[in-house]
């Protein structure tokens, strides 16, 4: 039987610099929902979300992640939406670039292929700015956030009363 000290809960995530965040928390407080904000510093778009992993298999999620080269692109977020069910609202490409698409795609099938259980739902990225959504808000196109995604990251996630607690295990450069 596992410890809870043997699992680990992880994802990949592109992770927005400083200055995104802050005009993503302005967004956030321009919208004013009834619903719990999402803090600045939790702001992500998971690639792949893989959940609680034996700690002694996250040398090979690390080096998964050290196999893939992610070319640079410009993500504009232009699209507000919620999913119903998880009750978030949420900013998100309207159209993401064909690269990053096709990236996420191998970062699932590589993980697939060594044995790991990602969510194999079709990927939607998107900023979650609220959770706990009081009433659905309508999908719409709003005035676009511009993000030159950089690098990709991958995140252990550990759950807390006061919320997750996110820690970046190892971060992997775009290339041009």
């Amino acid at each position: 039987m596992n410890c809870p000290t043997d699992i680990v809960r992880l994802f990949f995530a592109l992770i927005p610099p400083v200055e995104v965040r802050r005009e993503l928390s302005q967004r956030q407080r321009q919208m004013n929902l009834q619903a719990r904000p999402v803090a600045e510093d939790l702001f992500h778009i998971t690639l792949v979300f893989l959940g609680e992993v034996e700690r002694l298999r996250l040398p090979a999620v690390l080096s998964i992640g050290s196999g893939f080269s992610l070319t640079g692109c410009t993500l504009l977020l232009d699209r507000l939406g919620c999913f119903e069910k998880a009750r978030v609202a949420w900013l998100g490409p309207f159209k993401p670039t064909a690269e990053l698409v096709s990236f996420q795609e191998r970062l699932v099938s590589a993980l697939a292929a060594k044995g790991f259980s990602p969510d194999e739902k079709p990927w939607k990225p998107h900023v979650t700015l609220y959770r706990d959504l009081r009433k659905p808000c309508s999908t719409m196109r709003v005035k676009p956030v511009g993000w030159r995604v950089e690098s990709f990251s991958l995140v252990q996630s550990t759950l807390t009363k006061a919320g997750p607690v996110y820690r970046v295990l190892d971060e992997w450069a775009a290339r041009d």
